[in-house]
């Protein structure tokens, strides 16, 4: 049993300690949440990770939509902590396809499904979008925040609709999708118009623009979803959008 209330905060508090001499390179247990007991690299991100807390209601929402055998798409996994949980809730016969574009994020990726044997993950080294091909891609200061970009950067990265993933790769639809995309959450759903309508999969989205919230919430109730905030913000201003299929 996990600890709670002032005696859960005193342990985190003296987690968080500890663990900050250590060298990020190092191994460690996630030590609650649905993930707890996975193994996790410390400097990978922001000690919320490897403490469980991180998106913490969404994390638990997501572990709980999820099912046996189930097929989950990851899109912008970054160093997989969605993907671990997707890979420990379906099981061996469920299948999660992890799409990242970033070299450092993959590196942590892969390593983070070597270390918790997710024999049932495939990772597709390309950025999510509304065509295939390839794009321009800033990669920001930190790992979290790189998007597709005009030509103001070098980088570039191979891009992929889903609809055009599951045809060529013959992949099943997912049952569900996770979003994550700085920005281009709106070019996902316009690449994945044939897979939502079509398979009917529950999708969890991070917004990250105005403009994109509303575009998002505009198609899915197109494609004929519910759509709710997993924040506790209004719709008009949540930065995570849970979106089901209408019975």
């Amino acid at each position: 049993m996990e600890p709670e209330g002032e005696n859960h905060m005193t342990w985190r508090s003296v987690a968080r300690t500890i663990l900050q001499v250590i060298p990020d390179r190092t191994v460690v247990p996630v030590l609650s949440g649905p993930l707890r007991g996975a193994w996790w690299v410390k400097g990978s991100g922001n000690a919320s990770y490897w403490l469980g807390t991180y998106e913490a209601k969404k994390q638990r929402a997501f572990f709980r939509s999820l099912h046996e055998a189930d097929i989950v798409f990851d899109i912008g996994a970054h160093a997989g902590f969605y993907t671990l949980l997707a890979s420990r809730a379906v099981g061996i016969r469920g299948k999660i396809v992890a799409f990242e574009p970033l070299p450092r994020n993959l590196a942590f990726l892969k390593r983070h499904c070597e270390l918790n044997h997710c024999g049932n993950v495939k990772i597709i080294e390309a950025a999510v979008s509304d065509r295939s091909g390839t794009a321009y891609f800033d990669t920001k200061e930190d790992s979290f925040s790189g998007l597709m970009a005009d030509k103001t950067t070098d980088v570039q990265v191979k891009t992929t609709s889903l609809d055009d993933f599951i045809s060529v790769m013959k992949c099943p639809v997912p049952n569900v999708i996770k979003i994550d995309v700085e920005g281009a959450e709106s070019a996902v759903l316009h690449g994945a118009t044939n897979t939502i309508r079509t398979g009917r999969p529950i999708l969890f989205i991070a917004i990250h623009t105005d403009a994109n919230r509303a575009e998002c919430q505009t198609m899915l109730v197109g494609f004929g979803y519910d759509v709710v905030a997993l924040d506790g913000f209004p719709l008009a201003e949540t930065s995570e959008i849970l979106a089901t299929p209408k019975r």
